[in-house]
C-alpha cells in the first residue's frame, strides 16, 4: 500500500498540497482528475519522492519514506528528459544502467510493443511528440515496477497505442502493482480506472465513476 497520512506541501511560502489523506492499494488503476493546477502533478512528484512533504508522512508498505525516494517505481511527469545526441534504445540503456534490473531484451521488448525501432538510428532531438511519448512509457515500463506513476500518458498517441496501452495497464493490474494516473482521456478512464480521486486547490477528495469499471477491454 501507498499512502500520504496528514500531508502537506509548502514551497516558498505557498501550500501547495492541503491535508492530504489518501492511500491506494495494489491491483487498482487509480485516476487523478481536476483543473491545471490543481495539484495532480505536485501530488504524483510527492509519491515518488521528488518532492518532500513539509508535514505529515509519506508510507509505502509500512515504511515511512522520509528522503529516499519510492522504490521500483515507474514514472511519467511533466515534459520528456532525454539526451538529444542519442537515439532512443541508446538512452534507454544509460536509464537502466542506473538500477540494472531491466535488460536489453526488456527495453526492445517494450520499444517493439510501443511502435519503436530498436535500431532506428535517429537521434531523439529529431523523434516526434508521439515517438518521445512513447519511449517515456518505455522507461515508465521496462523495470517491471510495482508502482507507476503516470501523468498525461497517452498524450499525443494515436488510437491503436492508446489500445496497447490500456491492456498493458490492465495485465500490470492483474499482477497486483498500483497504478495511478493523471489523464483528462474520459474514455480511457471509463475503461481501466476502478477507483478515481478530484484535486482542487490541493486537497483530494474520492469521487465516484459515471458508470461500472470494464475488468476487461
Amino acid at each position: 500500500m501507498l499512502a500520504i497520512h496528514e500531508g502537506q506541501v509548502v514551497i516558498r511560502k505557498r501550500q501547495l498540497l492541503k491535508d492530504i489523506n489518501v492511500h491506494f492499494e495494489e491491483g487498482k488503476v487509480y485516476n487523478l482528475v481536476g483543473a491545471n493546477g490543481s495539484g495532480k502533478t505536485m501530488l504524483l512528484k510527492t509519491l515518488a519522492g521528488l518532492v518532500r512533504l513539509s508535514q505529515g508522512k509519506l508510507v509505502y508498505n509500512g515504511k515511512t519514506l522520509k528522503r529516499e525516494f519510492l522504490p521500483n517505481c515507474g514514472i511519467i511527469i511533466e515534459k520528456h528528459q532525454f539526451i538529444d545526441h542519442l537515439t532512443g534504445l541508446e538512452n534507454m540503456k544509460l536509464l537502466a544502467d542506473i538500477k540494472k534490473v531491466a535488460t536489453l531484451d526488456d527495453i526492445k521488448y517494450y520499444m517493439s510493443y510501443f511502435g519503436l525501432n530498436p535500431d532506428d538510428k535517429r537521434k531523439v532531438k529529431v523523434y516526434s511528440l508521439g515517438m518521445l511519448q512513447k519511449l517515456s512509457l518505455v522507461q515508465a515500463f521496462m523495470e517491471n515496477p510495482d508502482v507507476l506513476l503516470l501523468d498525461e500518458p497517452t498524450n499525443a498517441l494515436d488510437e491503436e497505442y492508446i489500445k496497447k496501452f490500456q491492456e498493458l495497464i490492465i495485465e500490470f493490474r492483474k499482477e497486483k502493482k498500483i497504478i495511478i494516473i493523471s489523464t483528462h482521456d474520459k474514455f480511457l478512464l471509463d475503461q481501466i480506472a476502478d477507483e478515481q480521486f478530484l484535486m482542487r486547490e490541493g486537497k483530494i477528495e474520492q469521487i465516484s465513476l459515471e458508470r461500472n469499471v470494464s475488468r476487461e477491454l
